[in-house]
């Protein structure tokens, strides 16, 4: 993948989560299994990693990865976590750590919250431009945004339920 396609916003803090970056990286010109994104050396293909944004009500959040690609944007949460994972779509239970909720539904709210942040972006740019009767509307222009979880370690065993 061409260099100015994957943009490091912020330098990661954490080795762990910077080696999990450089995993993904190193899968994306192949394709993301389970995302269905691939991310060759042309456009509309980008990713962007490390970077905070402030919603309406603000909010902050930390985006680990976002990936553009023709079928919309893709937000990824990388987790480090070691270990057997069971649970569900909700809660995940993990050997020796307090259940938790699962991290995709967590992902899948900042994916909703940065999708509603761009389209005020884009109705405030509209604002300023000259009538146009044939610009679409913002929801029409921002796509919708999939979340999803990278758990990047190596001593993890995945027992959730396919769905």
């Amino acid at each position: 993948m061409v260099d100015d396609r994957w943009v490091e916003v912020t330098p990661s803090q954490f080795p762990h989560e910077a080696e999990g970056l450089r995993a993904v990286r190193s899968l994306l010109p192949d394709g993301l299994r389970g995302f269905r994104v691939i991310l060759p050396d042309r456009a509309p293909f980008r990713a962007w990693s490390n970077f905070e944004f402030r919603d309406d009500r603000g909010t902050w959040s930390e985006v680990d990865l976002l990936v553009l690609a023709p079928d919309g944007l893709h937000l990824l949460e990388l987790k480090y976590y070691s270990g057997r994972l069971r649970g569900t779509d909700q809660l995940w239970l993990r050997d020796g750590h307090r259940a938790e909720d699962s991290p995709l539904m967590l992902a899948n709210r900042k994916a909703k919250r940065l999708r509603s942040k761009l389209i005020a972006a884009f109705e405030e740019w509209a604002r300023h431009q000259p009538p146009d009767p044939q610009r679409p509307r913002a929801s029409e222009v921002i796509p919708f945004i999939q979340a999803g979880v990278f758990l990047h370690h190596r001593d993890f065993v995945c027992d959730l339920p396919d769905a």
